[in-house]
């Protein structure tokens, strides 16, 4: 991601939070709300983790007239995995429906590398790759460098796989032309919005670990 994304505009890279809906919404911003505002540091929570929050404002209800409450807890279980769990709290009078989803990106040293639960990945090309849940968690495996991330996201109901890939590349603003021959995105989705009433909170959670023992040879191509 190009040190100069200016905060505020759609960012390719990190560990994006997709938030009251994931995809795209006629007039809408994709992904949601919450990945284009502001969050404020609410305290450090020991010597490895933080926790974030946002709310709706006067220009969020103009897009989506709800009023909300976010909190993100980021922090390290242990060296190789963190966990970030968000919590939504409907603060309005009227019940919403919303949905939740994790967009991050994994550094890879080489796209052309890459194998998801043991099956090597296409040349990305821009288009996404879907599959339903099925309780599990998922790796990514980055072949070429021998590095595994594995996400384990119990609410999801749909995984996607994404890389923009040569062609798609130029549409994508906050990315240099060769980037994507860098990245991976592996991304676990509560996509069926699901109502939450006035005062409610939910809480969602996911850990995401490194490590580097696999076998490359298990890969199927």
């Amino acid at each position: 991601m190009p040190a100069s994304t200016p905060w505020g505009r759609e960012v390719h890279g990190g560990v994006p939070i997709c938030w009251p809906w994931f995809g795209r919404r006629e007039g809408l911003p994709i992904h949601g709300l919450v990945r284009y505002m502001e969050w404020r540091l609410v305290r450090r929570l020991g010597d490895d983790g933080v926790e974030f929050a946002t709310e709706s404002t006067a220009e969020s209800m103009k897009l989506w007239p709800h009023k909300f409450r976010l909190t993100a807890r980021i922090a390290m279980v242990d060296p190789s995995t963190m966990e970030i769990a968000l919590s939504e709290t409907n603060t309005g009078d009227e019940p919403f429906e919303s949905a939740f989803g994790i967009h991050p990106y994994f550094a890879v040293s080489n796209a052309l590398s890459v194998a998801v639960d043991g099956r090597a990945l296409p040349r990305p090309n821009g288009d996404t790759a879907k599959f339903p849940a099925d309780g599990k968690a998922h790796v990514l495996c980055d072949l070429a460098r021998g590095r595994a991330y594995t996400v384990d996201a119990p609410y999801a109901d749909s995984w996607w796989i994404w890389n923009p890939g040569d062609e798609r590349t130029p549409i994508c603003k906050t990315l240099a032309p060769d980037e994507w021959h860098r990245f991976w995105c592996l991304e676990a989705l509560m996509c069926e919005p699901r109502p939450l009433a006035p005062g409610e909170t939910r809480v969602y959670k996911v850990k995401i670990s490194i490590s580097y023992e696999f076998m490359k040879e298990g890969v199927e191509v």
